[in-house]
């Protein structure tokens, strides 16, 4: 095939094989890139729910240890309600 090319167009494989080259190379390079924004994307996600889980834990708490665990109860079952509907959400 490529003789074909190289006969109506002498060097034109060889332009076609190093256009190839480099789409392949964009290719790679992009997505790279991509898989590198992915992943600080989902540490920054873990971080931040690690930052919105704690002071609910702690606010559930508070409660339980003055008496409360009614109050500790609906606080804790709102965080963890909350927080795994998030992250059921994410993995759909």
């Amino acid at each position: 095939m490529y003789q074909g090319y190289e006969t109506v167009l002498p060097g034109s494989a060889e332009r076609i094989l190093t256009m190839a080259e480099k789409e392949q190379a964009h290719r790679i390079h992009w997505e790279r890139d991509a898989l590198t924004v992915a992943t600080r994307e989902t540490l920054l996600g873990q971080w931040f729910g690690l930052l919105i889980a704690a002071p609910c834990i702690g606010s559930a708490v508070f409660p339980a240890t003055n008496g409360q665990q009614w109050v500790a109860g609906i606080l804790a079952d709102a965080s963890a309600i909350g927080l795994a509907g998030r992250f059921i959400r994410k993995r759909n």
